[in-house]
């Protein structure tokens, strides 16, 4: 599975338009979504955002896996996460809401408080 992984990076890093097969894989196979979530977390390791083509991919993969998106938006810096939020409103909205303390978020809830003070995001 990890070899896949490596490819499907190296994929991404040379062709502009192959994060279009990653959504698309999203949206007929929904459970690979914490596939593709290790995925984007190596790529912002990668600096992804210094490719604007593959960073709108990774915003529209964001929208796509929006229950557990959070995971790789929160581990964004604080400026490429300000940027996702004023491209996607609504991974603003759902950033919100997972902070706001549904039963079921309970278990992140302090490690994401901790991000959110760190860098002083404001969600109003």
């Amino acid at each position: 599975m990890f070899n896949y992984l490596n490819f499907i990076l190296i994929l991404i890093s040379y062709e502009t338009q192959s994060f279009l097969l990653v959504i698309q894989s999203v949206t007929m196979y929904p459970k690979l979504s914490s596939f593709v979530i290790i995925m984007m977390q190596r790529l912002i390791g990668k600096q992804i955002w210094k490719y604007p083509k593959v960073w709108e991919g990774f915003i529209k993969c964001c929208q796509r896996i929006k229950p557990i998106c959070h995971q790789a938006l929160f581990q964004l810096p604080q400026t490429q996460l300000k940027e996702v939020f004023t491209a996607a409103p609504d991974l603003k909205e759902h950033c919100k809401l997972f902070l706001s303390g549904n039963p079921e978020n309970v278990i992140f809830k302090h490690d994401l408080f901790y991000f959110v003070e760190k860098y002083s995001l404001n969600f109003d």
